[in-house]
């Protein structure tokens, strides 16, 4: 997870350089694909990571989101999020799972996929 979040740092730093010569909707565009490529990359592995692990990634998030805002010392990174309509990393890494899951039983895209995936009634 170390290497992880170092990648990540390392594109923060370098949005960081030039932010203050970005208008704002650039610069949402460039963290939301940093957000989109980097957090959904392989969301099936972080389903059942640890807390502890989570909460670097939602640091890592949480200081994207402050870059683009960029809001008052004080203001709580939640208030960021809520603004960029962007899901807390576990909330986002569940949904994206059903999903897929949803996809898979109901538009029966992948064969593969639907075969690993067993049906329980309650």
């Amino acid at each position: 997870m170390a290497d992880v979040c170092k990648a990540y740092y390392f594109h923060i730093r370098a949005l960081r350089h030039v932010r203050q010569s970005l208008p704002d909707h650039v610069a949402r565009i460039i963290t939301c694909s940093i957000v989109g490529s980097r957090l959904d990359y392989c969301n099936s592995l972080f389903v059942g990571m640890t807390d502890c692990n989570f909460k670097k990634l939602q640091r890592v998030q949480n200081t994207l989101a402050r870059l683009v805002l960029r809001p008052g010392k004080f203001e709580h990174s939640t208030h960021a999020l809520i603004k960029l309509h962007w899901l807390p990393v576990k909330q986002r890494v569940l949904y994206k799972q059903a999903l897929i899951t949803f996809n898979v039983l109901h538009h029966n895209t992948r064969t593969y996929l639907c075969d690993l995936l067993t049906i329980h009634n309650l």
